[in-house]
């Protein structure tokens, strides 16, 4: 009959302790114990420990890969949703996951708290329209930055693009000499003109939707209206520098 060689099972199990042995009754005495039954006994029970050990090690690596690939999941999901709700904001149109916090009392103004962003929607009766977006410490402000046309043309004919981005987005006040107006489109063309036409700047009004008084603005007097700058023409052969500001409000 073959015997195992002691030798080469001692450091592979002599850490295993002899209590895990069953204790059946056949085996209570120890020195009638068979020792090649004894170390078959010790390989099996070795053997079984193992096969637990890598069962419960292969089921916590199964959920630790689950559980990453799940917030993997949830972190694209989010990230989509942030993106569309960003895009809609831009577009005048509220996110789709946000939490109302605040209302203002000065004409309908709300805070939204979205995914890692904060969204004010201006609505006083008289002044701030837009809606702007940023991080959750983005605070109500509704002051303008006043600005003359002469000063906002100086600037547009230094750098055009850099000027434009200082104040894109921005609240402004804008002081002028009225041009043109345009009741049915709802809107008023003011501007600065020097002699050679170095300097020369429009800014093009766009009234916010309620407001239907502008048959009584008197051209080539000097106008004063708030509202957000949206958009920008660069200078060409046949137009100058246009500057266009939307939800406007004006007063001569």
């Amino acid at each position: 009959m073959k015997k195992y060689n002691e030798d080469e099972y001692y450091e592979e199990y002599v850490e295993l302790d002899e209590d895990e042995l069953d204790d059946d009754e056949e085996y209570e005495d120890y020195d009638d114990y068979d020792e090649e039954k004894k170390y078959e006994k010790l390989i099996t029970s070795y053997r079984e420990r193992k096969k637990r050990k890598n069962k419960n090690k292969n089921i916590r690596i199964f959920s630790l890969k689950n559980i990453f690939i799940s917030l993997i999941i949830v972190a694209i999901i989010l990230f989509i949703i942030t993106l569309v709700d960003i895009n809609r904001i831009k577009h005048n149109k509220m996110p789709i996951i946000t939490i109302k916090t605040v209302a203002y009392k000065d004409g309908g103004t709300k805070e939204y708290y979205g995914i890692g962003y904060k969204v004010i929607k201006y609505h006083q009766i008289q002044g701030r329209r837009d809606t702007e977006l940023g991080r959750w410490k983005l605070k109500y402000n509704t002051d303008a930055i006043t600005v003359k046309d002469v000063d906002l043309a100086i600037e547009m004919r230094g750098n055009e693009l850099r000027t434009y981005s200082k104040y894109n987005k921005k609240f402004v006040r804008v002081i002028s000499t009225l041009k043109e107006k345009d009741p049915e489109d709802n809107k008023l063309v003011m501007g600065f003109t020097d002699e050679d036409g170095k300097y020369s700047l429009n800014i093009v009004c766009k009234m916010v939707d309620d407001y239907k008084t502008l048959e009584n603005f008197e051209l080539d007097k000097e106008t004063t209206i708030i509202g957000t700058v949206d958009n920008f023409k660069r200078k060409n052969n046949t137009q100058p520098t246009t500057i266009y500001i939307k939800n406007c409000f004006a007063e001569q």
